[in-house]
């Protein structure tokens, strides 16, 4: 078995049979890639996914989330929702107190407040002000259960300076949307292949 060698693409699949074309490296040019178990004619291809086409393939655990969170927004009088390709923000006035989006099949709310205050708590919160798209909201939390959700949940409140009660007795918005396959989305134009 070839491992870890230069060879061209016609020399590896030539020099190994089936069961043998794992971990090879093979190089072309400027461009390597690590093959393991794929035929020479398997293509790689990525996509670039809306907010809605995360959204769509999410669990409904998640989609659950993301009404109960869309829900509390809209029953607030002086929050406004606006819809990004990738995100969704979240408006008082001008300022922008959150945004919610996906990282990976992830669903997160990022906010308006100083994470360096929260650093030491039960939130957990990343700081992500280093980075140019969370310049206005550099406090992001991660919502993967429903005590995360809690937190999300106060913690909006906190950045909008609303109730907390008002957005825990918010009816959820109907966020369930039956699963469609990339080639479906991409028909949508939901997804844009790179």
């Amino acid at each position: 078995m070839i491992q870890g060698q230069n060879v061209n693409r016609e020399g590896a699949v030539a020099q190994l049979s089936g069961d043998e074309v794992q971990n090879i490296v093979i190089r072309s040019g400027a461009e390597s890639a690590v093959r393991s178990g794929f035929a020479e004619e398997d293509a790689f291809a990525r996509y670039n996914f809306s907010f809605r086409a995360r959204l769509i393939q999410a669990t409904p655990a998640v989609q659950g989330y993301c009404g109960v969170l869309l829900g509390a927004v809209q029953a607030c009088v002086g929050l406004r929702l606006t819809y990004g390709r990738r995100q969704v923000y979240v408006h008082r006035g001008r300022k922008q107190v959150a945004q919610f989006l996906f990282k990976g099949r992830t669903l997160c709310a990022a906010f308006a407040l100083d994470p360096l205050e929260y650093m030491a708590t039960k939130y957990h919160g990343e700081d992500v002000s280093g980075w140019k798209r969370f310049a206005k909201t550099p406090m992001l939390l991660r919502i993967v259960s429903p005590r995360k959700l809690r937190y999300a949940l106060h913690l909006l409140a906190q950045a909008a300076g609303v109730p907390e009660k008002l957005l825990l007795a918010a009816p959820p918005a109907d966020c369930t949307f039956e699963f469609l396959s990339i080639e479906q989305l991409i028909e949508e134009g939901l997804v844009k292949p790179l």
